[in-house]
């Protein structure tokens, strides 16, 4: 018990001091209300503070000394007609009270900012868009292997749609006898992505899987994709890897980003997986559907859902 009473004292006191109640509270129209009512509480106790001590003073006859007649008869000495010494203390006493009061107020105003404050952000998490890569495909696009291709798919797993999301990845072959990606220190600086991001692609909504894909055309993509390709083999001499960068923007204009790892042992052969036969123009076509390669996600310290900005600011850019 007394544990938990310190942990709600020390974030009591955490949300009445720290800067960000305080920035907050000047940002709010309704921090004025309280501000304003110090001021004036301020004002009137050094008002009753000044002209009770110098009442006073003219009740005791001490400015007989130094002061006139007409001094005495000013509206400084007629405040002596309102207070007298016996009050003098009861009214620093309600003074007092009523600035303990005030400030009560306005702790409890700044306390309250927050709690509406991190009640908005829980709830913007809880129901918030996540996208990740769930899984990837390899396909040889034909018995040549002259158009190899992954396809990515990527899964919202929040509570709102994703607006809008885009994509870049970077493959590379590896060799068995060496480290995998996820053993190497430092293993992500090392990649390079040759290409920015493609997209945008347009919605997703909660708990949907979509697909982006992604021809593998440029020299070094199709060497590596060579030195991966085993054929009849379990496993090649190279494995081959992808790395990749998910960006994505929720409906709150914030953007994240998530990134992903897989890899596989080695490419076997192409393969079909069904003949379907489809009605063309010029009349019933056989067509061969390419059974997709599935490539295992790599152990990988790579971060998901990292927030990066406002996504109006990034889609602009």
């Amino acid at each position: 018990m007394d544990a938990y009473f310190g942990i709600g004292s020390s974030r009591l006191n955490h949300s009445f001091l720290s800067g960000s109640s305080i920035n907050m509270f000047w940002k709010n129209d309704s921090g004025y209300f309280a501000l304003g009512l110090i001021a004036g509480i301020s004002a009137a106790f050094l008002f009753v503070l000044y002209f009770t001590v110098f009442g006073v003073m003219c009740a005791d006859g001490e400015l007989t000394q130094v002061q006139s007649e007409e001094v005495r008869k000013t509206p400084l000495c007629f405040w002596n007609g309102f207070v007298e010494t016996r009050d003098t203390a009861a009214q620093w006493i309600m003074t007092l009270f009523s600035i303990i009061a005030s400030v009560l107020l306005l702790l409890t105003l700044w306390a309250t900012q927050r709690m509406a404050r991190e009640t908005t952000r829980i709830g913007e998490s809880q129901s918030r868009a996540y996208l990740h890569a769930d899984k990837l495909e390899f396909f040889w696009g034909g018995a040549t292997r002259s158009k190899p291709r992954v396809k990515v798919w990527v899964k919202n797993c929040g509570q709102t749609p994703v607006v809008w999301y885009r994509m870049r990845i970077s493959i590379f072959a590896y060799k068995h006898n060496e480290p995998q990606p996820g053993e190497r220190k430092n293993s992500w600086d090392e990649i390079v992505f040759e290409d920015g991001f493609r997209g945008p692609w347009c919605g997703v909504s909660p708990d949907q899987l979509m697909s982006s894909e992604f021809y593998l055309i440029t020299d070094f993509e199709k060497e590596q994709v060579d030195k991966a390709y085993c054929g009849e083999l379990d496993i090649g001499e190279h494995g081959l890897g992808v790395f990749g960068e998910i960006e994505y923007a929720t409906i709150y204009d914030e953007l994240f980003r998530s990134r992903f790892v897989f890899g596989r042992k080695g490419l076997p052969k192409y393969e079909i997986k069904e003949t379907k036969t489809v009605e063309k123009p010029w009349g019933p076509t056989n067509m061969n559907l390419e059974k997709g390669i599935i490539f295992s996600r790599f152990a990988f310290d790579a971060y998901v859902y990292k927030y990066i900005g406002r996504a109006s600011v990034a889609e602009n850019s």
